[in-house]
């Protein structure tokens, strides 16, 4: 899906302007999505 890659990449365009705080709450909310795509 193409509206999906493009979600992620405005994602991680957005952590990555973000305060560290925000930032380990976004590597942990990867793993997770890792998690559950590895899972399907």
């Amino acid at each position: 899906m193409q509206s999906m890659r493009d979600n992620h990449r405005l994602y991680f365009t957005w952590t990555a302007s973000q305060p560290s705080k925000l930032n380990i709450f976004g590597e942990k909310l990867k793993m997770l999505l890792c998690i559950v795509a590895l899972q399907n």
